[in-house]
């Protein structure tokens, strides 16, 4: 095949080159030759043209062979050339590699601080940097009177602690003989026939009040009445459970009673994760609303409430009706005969309140008085296993500031933690240190750990134990895959996972602080099919945001796409096949389905021809 364009541009552009350098160098050559030159001159000069016509040759030879590579590719890639030429590529078999590299800071695995817990003198240092310790080998000795100060008041307030335990136990014994006593007196008098009060088991307004007339009989558990406690109001009302996360309990709701034109606060009591449906399908859960009542409320009122969500306002499926917040019976609370009945329908009560005496033998002050002593009793000895708790607790805090107090005097004769090496000593003999100072730093260097962060794409690939390759300034070292987070930190876009690398640093090549480059193989394909990365675009189907390759064809192959959005820049002949992709490079991807055929060409790119030269 033939472009006459592509021969004028690359035969005669570096035929031009060519002339203007000769002219060039003729121009030179008149200009520097004076008639007066020897013989010798001129023959040098003649010499200097032949050499300068052999460059121009060849890069006349080099033009005429890049242009022909350029003709070929360009003829090759079929395009039209109304918007530019098409650039293609095929679909060939190869291998490819992910690398992971990054760099991170060198840490000892295991390290050490020894810190002054207390204002000190230092008398004996017996440490300097870059000594090897053992665990327990001595590093300091000082003095302080803070801590000895301190021991002595722990000390103290231990054995106040403990005296305090042994007096709130013999309180609590006598506590508990005072209401075995009171229990006694009370069970005697419940023992004797007695006239009886049938009371409000709390406020609120008595309903269905029965009619009783003075002297009539009633049995025990006989109803007297209803009780309800019309301080409070229920709401049931019912929401989608698009809303399930968005509401919980105590969360303030606003209560609308259309019939009262009022809006009244609320909060959400209770949430049952019922499944309700409704008639157009969606699933709805109950959540109950309590709110106080100023006064207007009454039972069956028609009311809705609004919660405010993290978007907008959550509404209920439908309206509900106000219920009391509790009801109760009140009953005859022994058998007898009515000596008085005090209250009639819709009568107010206070908790504790008589609606009605059943006549007995007449030992209700004393039963009264009795129960009174038991219930005082029964605080007495709550209050006494309460101080004997807190009595405990202050043995407890006291006898751990003894230890911590032991402790730090111990460590003024300070040894080493853990074996290692000496980073840092911050103590000299004579000094006056301040508490948290730092005396010494100890890290065992013989391993050391690096955190390298990797995407969300490689770390799937990531095992423990894996190889890992280490450059720290030229000095080249192996290490091993420790651990993998499982949770990764989301930035700029991409989660990274933290991992760990450990490295056996028993020849001290590493230090500890210094920056190291890490690298290793995250995945690898040996034999798989590639593309350029350029070839994979991202296409809209109706089941959304896809992959594809546009494959070159005379007609659709069996497995083109449906697209719902045109993909203008694609040139005619070309067919969308959705593919997922595998691990990729700075240059090509790996194709894992369709399985197309090595050789398939790919639509690439478009390349533009105006002003190319």
């Amino acid at each position: 095949m033939t472009h006459p364009g592509y021969h004028q541009i690359i035969v005669c552009r570096p035929a031009r080159t060519g002339e203007r350098k000769r002219n060039l160098m003729a121009d030179l050559t008149e200009q520097t030759a004076p008639e007066t030159q020897d013989k010798a001159q001129k023959k040098k000069k003649r010499k200097r043209k032949k050499i300068i016509k052999g460059v121009v040759i060849g890069v006349v030879i080099a033009a005429l062979l890049g242009g022909g590579v350029f003709a070929w590719t360009r003829l090759n890639q079929k395009g039209d050339s109304g918007d530019g030429d098409v650039m293609t590529a095929f679909v060939n078999r190869g291998a490819i590699t992910s690398m992971v590299e990054g760099s991170g800071v060198a840490v000892a695995k295991n390290s050490a601080s020894v810190t002054m817990a207390a204002a000190s003198n230092i008398i004996e240092v017996f440490v300097t940097e870059g000594d090897h310790v053992s665990a327990g080998d001595r590093l300091f000795t000082a003095t302080s009177t803070e801590l000895e100060a301190k021991l002595e008041s722990e000390t103290k307030r231990l054995e106040s602690a403990r005296e305090g335990v042994t007096n709130a136990v013999k309180r609590r014994d006598e506590c508990a003989r005072a209401l075995a006593s009171s229990q006694g007196e009370l069970n005697k008098l419940l023992s004797t026939p007695r006239d009886m009060d049938a009371v409000a088991e709390y406020a609120g307004i008595v309903v269905d009040v029965k009619r009783f007339e003075v002297g009539d009989s009633v049995s025990k558990g006989q109803t007297l009445a209803r009780l309800i406690d019309d301080s409070r109001y229920l709401l049931s009302l019912y929401f989608s459970y698009t809303y399930e996360n968005e509401i919980y309990v105590g969360q303030p709701v606003e209560v609308s009673i259309p019939v009262l034109m009022a809006q009244l606060p609320g909060k959400v009591s209770e949430i049952h994760k019922v499944e309700r449906l409704a008639p157009e399908g969606s699933k709805l859960f109950e959540v109950l609303v309590e709110l106080e009542n100023p006064g207007t409320l009454t039972a069956e009122m028609i009311a809705s409430a609004t919660i405010a969500g993290s978007a907008d306002t959550i509404y209920p499926y439908e309206s509900g009706v106000l219920e009391v917040y509790r009801s109760k019976e009140i009953t005859a609370p022994m058998d007898g005969k009515i000596g008085s009945f005090r209250v009639y329908n819709y009568s107010r009560v206070a908790a504790g309140e008589s609606i009605a005496r059943i006549l007995g033998s007449g030992l209700d002050d004393e039963i009264a008085a009795a129960r009174s002593a038991v219930e005082s009793a029964e605080s007495m000895l709550r209050g006494a296993e309460e101080g004997i708790k807190t009595a405990e607790a202050n043995v407890t805090g006291a006898e751990e500031g003894v230890n911590t107090a032991k402790e730090n005097l111990a460590n003024l004769d300070a040894v080493a933690p853990i074996d290692g090496t000496v980073l840092s000593v911050g103590v000299f003999p004579g000094d006056e240190v301040k508490t948290g100072h730092v005396a010494i730093s100890i890290a065992d260097t013989s391993t050391m750990v690096i955190n390298a962060n990797v995407d969300e794409m490689n770390v799937s690939n990531i095992r423990t134990g894996m190889m890992v390759q280490l450059d720290q300034w030229g000095q080249i070292a192996f290490g091993v895959v420790e651990s993998v987070s499982l949770s990764g930190n989301y930035e700029n876009g991409v989660s990274r996972f933290p991992v760990v690398i450990s490295v056996d640093n028993s020849d001290d090549l590493l230090r500890p602080g210094s920056y190291v480059s890490y690298s290793f193989t995250a995945s690898q394909s040996d034999d798989c099919l590639l593309v350029p990365v350029q070839c994979v675009k991202y296409v809209e189907t109706e089941e959304g945001r896809q992959k594809a390759v546009f494959v070159r064809s005379e007609l659709p192959p069996e497995n083109a796409a449906e697209l719902s959005v045109e993909m203008l820049d694609i040139p005619e002949g070309f067919w969308p096949v959705l593919v997922e992709t595998g691990i990729s490079d700075s240059s090509n991807v790996e194709l894992l389905s369709p399985e197309l055929e090595e050789g398939t060409e790919v639509f690439q790119a478009k390349v533009r021809t105006d002003n190319m030269w």
